[in-house]
């Protein structure tokens, strides 16, 4: 027998091997010991003549029908099979799939009808047909065959599923222990995940390739991207049986990485992006991810739409008012309630900066030490829980963006904050930003908010005033219902933000002391009869 013939018989068909060598006895109490010996079930073993029948045949990573064993012709004939690759993996230092049969040899010709090859909740293939010994299956758009001890695959087929929609086509070859392959989109494919876009991304150039063992250790290497984009990986097990899995992204051209998203961002299709991205990403089985970004030489023209003008004048963007309604607010010189920055006191600027973005005035519009810290907050916990963006990616989603969390609006909202910080600079930035962010229900701007919670101008905010003020920027709507018309506010919070302007050196510390004790005087909120309050 071949090699790689054993090896896909001890991998998933040792049931019906021991089955099919009890055959010969055409005993089938027997044949139900062997088949028990092995962990698998049959709902019923008969003999006709020669002839020995099992039905509802159950065996650890494998499910049939229906078989018949011929001793005479030397043929099995499975019907039904489902093989699931996943329940099949071999111990460490335990002989792989290309080692010896338990149970002895299998010879003769081995049927299949209808084989579906899973991995886990994974369908690989399906409506398999034809012969598993001497290996050559085929269903539409697949076929498995055995050239000179070779097992060859080949596929193109339309995916329609949820997540990939386009045809691919796929070739690998295998002799047991080794294996090469490549797949590619042909000529793209759409892929539909809603944590990257609100609608499929259509258009891809996927193409990967593999090589490496899948026999007696698990050793595989290949490449993933698209045109001007190629990412290494590698998979593997170590000494303890760990599967380990590494992708690198050598420094490449960023925007040749962002190209596939331009038909869902037009930034990237309308702006000259320039700089480069490279990366690393590793992960074991026995623990989380980590990743590290590199980001190098950004620079960003173009992205910015040609309204507004934001240089000067008023202007309108996109908000909600206090009932949460998408509307659109007004803002900018001459308008009411527009604060220049002038008249913002040193201590609310910089309770704003220390809250959200400390190193505001050292960055280009982005914060690349601020994005690795949420990055390894995000794949500590598998989900989004830090988004790492600066004040000016704020600004720029505020005024152009809606509030979707995916990939494509961080992209978006990245190269336009690049655009932002080098047109406008930074105290433009930061005087729009206090103008148009939100600090409540309809609280637009930084004049709107001082005269809900405070009754006062912006220019006569103390420090614990505008460490509370700032303390409401990242979730504005629930510190206005917790803090405010709950009456209660966080203390620990507010006297974190007055240590951060300690470290940032804006604030002294025994001042800061002193603010953190001192009594919180809110307005009473609407529709409450005035009180003294000391929060």
């Amino acid at each position: 027998m071949n090699r790689w013939t054993a090896g896909l018989v001890g991998l998933a068909l040792a049931g019906p091997a021991a089955l099919a060598v009890a055959g010969t006895a055409a005993i089938p109490g027997f044949a139900r010991e062997r088949l028990a010996a092995r962990g698998c079930t049959a709902g019923a073993v008969t003999r006709s003549g020669l002839h020995l029948d099992a039905l509802d045949l159950a065996c650890p990573g494998l499910t049939a029908t229906a078989l018949r064993w011929d001793p005479l012709r030397r043929e099995a004939r499975l019907d039904g099979v489902v093989l699931d690759l996943s329940a099949r993996t071999a111990a460490p230092g335990a002989p792989g799939p290309a080692g010896p049969l338990p149970g002895g040899r299998l010879a003769g010709t081995l049927w299949v009808d209808g084989l579906e090859v899973r991995a886990g909740g994974l369908v690989l293939a399906r409506d398999l047909a034809g012969r598993l010994l001497p290996l050559d299956l085929v269903s539409p758009g697949m076929s498995v065959r055995a050239e000179g001890g070779i097992a060859r695959l080949a596929l193109e087929r339309e995916l329609a599923g949820p997540l990939v929609q386009g045809r691919v086509r796929a070739s690998a070859a295998w002799d047991g222990a080794h294996l090469e392959g490549t797949v590619g989109a042909d000529p793209t494919v759409a892929v539909a995940w809603p944590l990257l876009g609100p609608a499929p991304l259509p258009g891809l150039a996927l193409r990967a390739t593999v090589r490496g063992r899948l026999a007696d250790r698990l050793e595989l290497e290949g490449t993933a991207g698209w045109p001007g984009v190629e990412v290494r990986w590698t998979l593997g097990r170590d000494a303890q049986g760990t599967v380990v899995v590494e992708a690198v992204l050598p420094d490449t051209d960023l925007g040749a990485v962002l190209d596939p998203l331009a038909p869902l961002a037009p930034e990237v299709d309308r702006a000259r992006i320039r700089g480069t991205l490279g990366g690393r990403l590793a992960w074991r089985s026995d623990g989380p991810p980590s990743a590290v970004l590199r980001l190098d030489g950004v620079e960003v023209e173009g992205a910015l739409p040609p309204e507004p003008d934001l240089e000067g004048g008023r202007f309108t963007w996109p908000c909600r008012d206090a009932a949460g309604r998408d509307v659109r607010c007004a803002s900018g010189e001459g308008t009411p309630g527009w604060t220049p920055l002038a008249r913002v006191p040193p201590a609310l600027v910089h309770a704003v900066l220390a809250a959200e973005d400390a190193a505001f005035f050292g960055h280009r519009g982005y914060d690349p030490a601020a994005l690795q810290e949420a990055l390894d907050a995000d794949l500590a916990v598998g989900r989004v829980v830090r988004g790492g963006s600066t004040l000016t990616q704020q600004l720029a989603k505020n005024l152009f963006l809606d509030g979707e969390q995916t990939l494509v609006r961080k992209v978006r909202e990245f190269l336009l904050a690049v655009e932002l910080d080098r047109t406008l600079g930074k105290e433009r930035v930061l005087e729009l930003y206090l103008n148009v962010a939100e600090w409540g229900p309809g609280l637009h701007g930084i004049d709107a908010a001082c005269e809900r919670y405070l009754l006062k101008e912006p220019a006569r905010v103390d420090p614990l005033e505008a460490a509370f003020l700032a303390a409401l920027l990242p979730s504005p709507r629930t510190g206005y219902r917790r803090w405010y018309l709950e009456g209660r506010p966080d203390r620990e919070r507010l006297a974190g933000i007055l240590d951060a302007m300690v470290r940032a050196g804006w604030l002294h510390p025994d001042e800061a002391a002193v603010w953190a004790a001192a009594p919180l005087r809110l307005v009473p909120p609407p529709d409450q009869p005035p009180k003294n309050s000391r929060m």
